[in-house]
């Protein structure tokens, strides 16, 4: 018997079927998994009121007058589907960013986490939603000129506000606290916890910066992140008291514009 020839155009016709017919057939959650996308941006320019606070070393508030050599850039973001792939976010020429955040309280999108460093041109930012199929929201970029607008000199602290500021007894210990005798890796004691800070230097010069310990419990030591950009160089107040007070210097891996860190103070119960 002679072999028998299927059309190319049948099998293109048939391979389009079965390819159709599999796409239709996928979870929803497969297909709706592509990244947000940004509208076109608006500049909110200096002399304006800001409609969002901008937190960190910023202290940009909702209703504030926007200060010379600042700018809030906008974006309309539109989600399909809920995606860890970030999005960039970029200033206009000449500036460097140093902050983000979401429209006012009850925003139904917002960015979730950053991917790049701060005090560049632009800045990679997972974006989340409360409905993370067709959310629809703005988010802001705030940009500065650093030779008209630079941070003045000092420190600040980033108060521990998630949950995962905070590692308690069984936990594993993600830095040596010498004082404490707890070791990188090694469990954290029952009554005792670690609270984490963030740290941020704007000049080369040395600061005190003050951290508390939860309500009912009292600072036994303090470690510090490996390859931190700051260093706690000297303590200048005893342990066994509610608050720790530490002077604080930048490394000499820090950032030209801003020094950053996470110093891990151990507080354990009266």
């Amino acid at each position: 018997m002679p072999a028998t020839h299927t059309p190319r155009t049948f099998r293109s016709a048939a391979l389009t079927a079965a390819l159709l017919t599999a796409a239709l057939a996928a979870p929803a959650g497969a297909l709706a998994a592509s990244p947000p996308t940004l509208g076109p941006a608006t500049i909110i320019a200096a002399g304006q009121t800001s409609p969002v606070d901008i937190g960190g070393a910023n202290n940009l508030h909702r209703g504030d007058t926007i200060a010379r050599g600042i700018q809030l850039v906008r974006w309309e973001a539109t989600m399909h589907g809920a995606s860890t792939t970030p999005v960039t976010l970029t200033c206009p020429d000449s500036m460097v960013q140093s902050g983000f955040g979401p429209g006012a309280d009850g925003n139904p999108v917002y960015p979730a986490s950053s991917k790049g460093r701060y005090y560049e041109h632009t800045i990679d930012v997972t974006i989340d939603a409360v409905d993370p199929i067709s959310g629809h929201g703005p988010v802001y970029l705030l940009c500065r000129d650093m030779k008209i607008a630079p941070f003045a000199s000092g420190g600040t602290l980033f108060e521990p506000g998630a949950p995962s500021a905070v590692r308690k007894a069984g936990q594993r210990s993600p830095v040596d606290v010498p004082a404490a005798h707890l070791h990188r890796g090694a469990k954290i004691q029952h009554g005792t916890q670690l609270v984490r800070w963030g740290v941020a230097l704007f000049d080369a010069k040395q600061h005190a910066l003050t951290m508390t310990c939860p309500r009912g419990t009292v600072a036994r030591g303090i470690g510090m992140q490996e390859g931190a950009q700051v260093n706690d160089t000297k303590r200048l107040s005893r342990y066994g008291r509610n608050a720790l007070k530490v002077a604080f210097k930048r490394t000499s891996n820090s950032h030209y514009n801003q020094a950053t860190a996470s110093a891990y103070v151990l507080c354990a119960s009266r």
